[in-house]
């Protein structure tokens, strides 16, 4: 057995002004999970120590946690693989309000999730198929990138976005809604995209791309990727972001984005460097292409609309 120092996050605020660390030497045995040693720790050295816990198994999320730093599942995770020097620093989840020590005030996340309808929408009973809903294959591998989340909070506790703006609705939205956006027993579909659009602004698109959601997500979520897609239903459906209408204003004027030109220009000045044009391989003619492609499948689903009505 080795001895592990274990500086735990303590807050009360009906007694504390401020939060301290109370530290603890813990002697640990081979297989010991974060979880037990803080089991251990409120069981031998202090019954006021809270946490959340529940299945142990790696599937309720409910022992989040920060661990040297990193995001953690406290049952999934032993305290071989993550002390260092044989020290641990237990923290709670960032990007909510502590309620005492390592339990947060999870309500924002869950009126976040809640906002979106998480919940199949198939106009049942009305559109009750005879035997089952069938779907393709393909179909049900897209979803289960995203079905394994376990609403740990995870990936909102380091999302860079929600810590510069507290309005923004978090990776695990762009998830869940994606799962629905994709299943094509949904009825709501792509439209999901836009009600995201409707109540949160330009959310869509705050995304920073610090990769913090699937980095730390225990279950490996393709969080990003269900924001790519969601975008992608949002432009299909003729919403975009002011900024990427002005984006691409500026490519088809000048083959490169305003600030690009701008440096360009100042530099070029500075060492008389002669004005380089967009060529046949420019930005312009990428989307040109995009354009054409997605007018030419618009019509195809037009011409396949009018063919079922009879037209």
């Amino acid at each position: 057995m080795e001895k592990v120092q274990i500086s735990v996050f303590r807050f009360d605020p009906t007694i504390h002004t401020k939060p301290y660390f109370d530290t603890f030497e813990l002697e640990t045995q081979e297989g010991m999970t974060v979880l037990d040693a803080m089991h251990k720790l409120k069981e031998e050295f202090d019954g006021t120590l809270t946490f959340r816990r529940s299945c142990r198994s790696n599937i309720c999320g409910s022992c989040a946690a920060r661990i040297n730093g990193q995001a953690i599942l406290m049952c999934k995770t032993q305290v071989k693989d993550i002390a260092v020097d044989n020290t641990m620093k237990v923290e709670p989840l960032s990007n909510v309000r502590v309620v005492k020590d390592l339990v947060v005030d999870m309500d924002i996340f869950w009126e976040k999730i809640k906002s979106v309808q998480p919940w199949l929408s198939t106009g049942y009973p009305d559109t009750l198929p005879e035997k089952e809903f069938r779907m393709d294959a393909s179909v049900v591998k897209e979803i289960d990138k995203t079905t394994d989340c376990i609403m740990c909070g995870i990936c909102y506790s380091f999302c860079e976005s929600i810590h510069n703006n507290q309005k923004y609705f978090g990776p695990h939205v762009m998830a869940k809604t994606y799962r629905f956006v994709a299943d094509t027993r949904d009825l709501l579909g792509p439209e999901r995209a836009h009600r995201l659009i409707q109540s949160t602004g330009t959310a869509l698109w705050l995304c920073v791309d610090c990769h913090n959601c699937e980095e730390f997500c225990p279950q490996k979520v393709k969080v990003l990727e269900s924001g790519y897609q969601l975008r992608r239903a949002a432009y299909d459906l003729g919403i975009c972001h002011p900024g990427l209408i002005g984006a691409k204003k500026d490519l088809a004027g000048r083959g490169k984005l305003l600030e690009v030109s701008e440096f360009e220009g100042t530099m070029r000045n500075k060492y008389k460097i002669p004005q380089l044009l967009p060529s046949s391989e420019s930005a312009v003619k990428i989307i040109e292409l995009c354009d054409k492609i997605k007018n030419e499948e618009t019509a195809a689903k037009a011409g396949s609309a009018d063919e079922k009505r009879g037209v």
